[in-house]
């Protein structure tokens, strides 16, 4: 009898595992499409991950990188314009006495050479210790100004030279100064400035 029964419950068990099959089925079809399309589209997914990099590394490479090269020539250039004419102020406030820079007819005799072999000056001045422009030479009235209060007149003192950056000024107009500081004894100095065209 007891095993009459236990074949009876083997016999259900067997049928209810058969009747439960269909959701099975039903469980492992959606495991197996979940799996499968996982497979399918992770690879599409590194891919389009893979596929950005890359372009970012090109649009670096085609875009980016010429420009930084571009700008640090220009900047380059740039140095190298002003430098130049810093040395040649320099030059002329070394070997001219302070005497005959403030003689108008010398300091344009000065100019004119000075213009032939660097281009891009506007105007020259020489400036006392008081701030006053004693001499000047250029296209506008500038002589008897007074930049004692001005920013620049302060630093190229501190410095010794001075690069100022693109400003209207009394002259209206765009431009940039350049001014170098001579010592002509332990208290008097003079600073030799130059405004040069901003096209430049």
């Amino acid at each position: 009898m007891k095993f009459f029964e236990k074949n009876i419950d083997s016999q259900d068990q067997e049928f209810n595992y058969s009747k439960d099959s269909p959701a099975r089925y039903k469980k492992l079809f959606r495991i197996s499409a979940i799996l499968m399309t996982i497979v399918a589209v992770a690879p599409l997914v590194i891919l389009v991950i893979v596929n950005i990099y890359q372009y970012q590394k090109a649009f670096k490479a085609d875009i980016i990188y010429p420009l930084t090269n571009q700008t640090l020539n220009t900047r380059n250039s740039l140095s190298s314009f002003i430098e130049e004419r810093i040395n040649a102020l320099k030059f002329i406030a070394k070997e001219k006495k302070f005497e005959s820079l403030s003689d108008e007819k010398q300091l344009f005799r000065l100019f004119s050479n000075l213009r032939e072999s660097f281009d891009g000056f506007i105007d020259i001045g020489v400036i006392d210790k008081n701030g006053f422009q004693i001499s000047y030479v250029g296209p506008y009235e500038l002589k008897g100004k007074n930049y004692y209060n001005q920013k620049w007149f302060n630093e190229t003192i501190i410095r010794g030279e001075f690069c100022s950056d693109i400003f209207m000024g009394y002259r209206g107009i765009p431009h940039f100064n350049l001014a170098v500081t001579t010592h002509i004894s332990d208290n008097e100095f003079f600073i030799l400035r130059a405004s040069v065209n901003s096209e430049k």
